[in-house]
């Protein structure tokens, strides 16, 4: 939500109190939020009513977070009531950027989110493992420019690069 304040004239769709908290006070954000049923542990909204409020939601541009995420077996959650809306986000998304810090690919999760190719970057911290497991981002299955379904390229990068790619969403027309 940090680099955000650095965003002129942006739209932002949240289920997360944090995000409203810390965005609600930019005047040059426009800000739509999505209700549900409020989880203390997660600070957000999730369940069914947060996944129909998502139906009709479409962005350009998609900044999510997991709880763990293995190269191998994909963006994994330990909360069911995540499973659903998260994959609506994605749907709904012309591009999904997953934020990571390297902890996460040291957790397993118990249901899978995603496929690692559902999304369009990873963007990580520089402490990610480099050998001795199937989270490490020296997996066969991924390298810093592997495609992602025949689309852009999935990049691996610092967690300072999550500006510049918000910057390049407001430079777009549309």
């Amino acid at each position: 939500a940090k680099e955000l304040t650095r965003v002129d004239r942006l739209t932002i769709v949240t289920n997360s109190f944090p995000v409203i908290s810390y965005l609600g006070g930019e005047p040059d954000k426009k800000i739509i939020f999505v209700g549900g049923e409020y989880s203390y542990e997660a600070q957000c909204c999730v369940g069914m009513m947060t996944e129909k409020n998502l139906e009709n939601v479409f962005v350009s541009k998609t900044f999510m977070g997991t709880d763990s995420i293995d190269i191998d077996n994909g963006i994994l959650s330990s909360n069911i009531s995540r499973l659903a809306y998260i994959n609506k986000v994605i749907r709904n998304s012309r591009e999904t950027v997953l934020l990571v810090d390297s902890s996460k690919f040291k957790h397993v999760g118990v249901l899978k989110i995603a496929d690692v190719t559902d999304v369009n970057r990873i963007i990580v911290d520089s402490q990610v493992p480099e050998t001795g497991s199937t989270t490490s981002m020296q997996s066969s299955s991924f390298s810093p420019a592997h495609h992602v379904g025949g689309s852009a390229p999935m990049r691996c990068a610092s967690l300072a690069t999550a500006a510049r790619v918000l910057s390049d969403v407001t430079s777009r027309p549309g």
